[in-house]
């Protein structure tokens, strides 16, 4: 399966509840969608890669890639509203972060109200302190701040999301949900379970 599909699929769960929230969405008008995928995998050799959530290694840098981590962006437009939707493989955003990645989005119209930056949370991924240009503890333990990987992650889900804004095409949005038992597990060992899935197709 290529990047697009994957990105596709991975974005459209979320879309449901975005399309409802976008401000003064009109579903009578025409409504265009675009998607795109960015590698924001780091160079491990040229830049010190902490992962995400590993106290105990106290920031030692990651030994390798054995998958690529990814931005997966869907943009869509209606008249002149637009709104982004990003799903990053990392463990969390933080606010430094989605500045930087605004700073970049300027020329696609797209502002702070209009954009969703979602992480997967996976520990196999960028440690999110190391992102963070107000972590001035240097405490190993939390992750050490690095300026230029900052900027490579920033630059890599910026460049997502610029991609996907020029892929613009009109689009149908169409959705349903149904319960699938067996599907999800409490990881708490607790028999309740949302057996729920929605699944909405562009």
């Amino acid at each position: 399966m290529n990047h697009f599909n994957v990105a596709r699929r991975l974005v459209a769960g979320w879309a449901t509840a975005v399309l409802m929230t976008i401000p003064g969405i009109c579903f009578a008008a025409t409504l265009e969608a675009g998607v795109a995928t960015g590698n924001i995998t780091p160079d491990t050799d040229a830049l010190h890669v902490p992962l995400g959530g590993y106290g105990e290694r106290m920031n030692a840098r990651a030994e390798g890639v054995h998958d690529y981590t990814l931005s997966k962006a869907l943009v869509l437009k209606q008249g002149a509203k637009k709104f982004a939707l990003v799903s990053i493989d990392i463990q969390g955003i933080v606010r430094p972060l989605r500045d930087e990645v605004l700073k970049r989005i300027k020329t696609t119209g797209i502002t702070s109200d209009n954009l969703m930056l979602a992480a997967s949370h996976t520990h196999a991924s960028v440690e999110m302190n190391a992102l963070h240009s107000g972590n001035i503890f240097g405490i190993p333990n939390i992750g050490i701040y690095d300026e230029k990987l900052l900027s490579f992650t920033a630059e890599q889900i910026a460049a997502s999301i610029i991609a996907a804004n020029e892929q613009l095409v009109p689009v149908n949005v169409g959705t349903a949900s149904r319960d699938v038992a067996g599907l999800s597990r409490n990881r708490r060992g607790d028999p309740t379970v949302d057996n729920e899935v929605t699944v909405t197709r562009i």
